[in-house]
């Protein structure tokens, strides 16, 4: 029986080695509020991209909510939808140059 489990646990794909990060900018301006999933990211930026990268993902689809308050006034929201070993750009400023 042992056997026959090992055997079958041994088939199957190593999630941890199929795990990769998603790594994304969003360009805004420098004066504009972000959250990501509800919480604010507090960092502040130097020039108008912001860097994240997620954890180890497994083959999936995933996404986060975005939400960001102009210094006009006027808030966004926005998904964002990616897979694991993407590399994705957002250009979400109100007056793109």
């Amino acid at each position: 029986m042992l056997t026959a489990t090992l055997l079958i646990l041994a088939s199957l794909p190593n999630q941890a080695a199929l795990a990769r990060q998603t790594h994304f900018t969003i360009v805004l301006e420098e004066d504009a509020v972000l959250y990501i999933d509800g919480k604010k990211m507090t960092k502040k930026p130097k020039g108008p991209d912001r860097h994240f990268t997620t954890p180890f993902l497994v083959n999936n689809e995933y996404f986060y909510s975005c939400r960001i308050e102009y210094a006009s006034g006027r808030s966004v929201t926005r998904r964002i939808t990616f897979r694991p070993g993407q590399k994705l750009r957002f250009d979400w400023r109100e007056k793109k140059r």
